[in-house]
């Protein structure tokens, strides 16, 4: 070991985005809009830039729905964390973990109810930590790695759908960040894809 970190070539591309990345300016109609400068990028699984990173935002807000078909996968990634959401699942990439750990033995995998932790068995070092934007349900949720990455795959608790006061908002389904640390993804960046919604809440 030449105690050279392994971290992949994300950070730096991250690193990059956040550096030289000026707010961006929209006219919606008569109105701009200044959206503040991002700690987030939009990607493809493996952390390909994705085209939907050159966002522009939907007037008054907006979001589009997929309940019949699930849309096309975009990943938010941060500084630890590559997510993908849909309205039962959030699937997390530990995208900072060297290659060489990317084995059961090598690693520490916590998932709670609020937190996630991925940290290397031998030196401590923490690849992933947070505490989540809401509720996961631990004993569902899974982990794995295949040698090239390590997947967190965690269960959403959500309990808004059984809330008779939420009156099963699908919306409240939809994370607009995954750690509460986290900045907020602009709303209508991500299209909200409850194609796994329940059928009995669905219709």
């Amino acid at each position: 070991d030449d105690g050279i970190s392994e971290h992949s070539d994300d950070d730096a591309a991250l690193s990059e985005e956040e550096e030289e990345k000026p707010p961006d300016v929209f006219e919606v109609g008569s109105t701009k809009l200044i959206l503040p400068p991002r700690n987030y990028i939009l990607v493809h699984e493996d952390g390909r830039l994705h085209g939907k990173d050159r966002f522009e935002p939907m007037s008054f807000g907006m979001q589009r729905v997929h309940y019949e078909s699930e849309p096309e996968p975009v990943w938010v990634q941060t500084h630890s964390a590559r997510w993908l959401q849909s309205a039962t699942e959030i699937t997390v990439i530990a995208h900072r973990v060297p290659t060489r750990l990317m084995r059961r033995d090598a690693l520490v995998v916590e998932i709670a109810a609020r937190q996630l932790h991925v940290s290397s068995r031998e030196s401590g070092e923490v690849y992933l930590h947070g505490e989540l934007e809401h509720l996961i349900d631990p004993k569902s949720s899974t982990w794995c790695t295949d040698g090239s990455q390590v997947t967190l795959t965690c269960v959403k608790a959500n309990l808004m759908l059984y809330d008779a006061r939420a009156k099963g908002a699908e919306a409240d389904t939809h994370w607009h960040r995954l750690f509460t640390t986290d900045q907020y993804t602009e709303r209508g960046m991500i299209d909200a894809n409850y194609f796994d919604i329940p059928d009995h809440i669905k219709h």
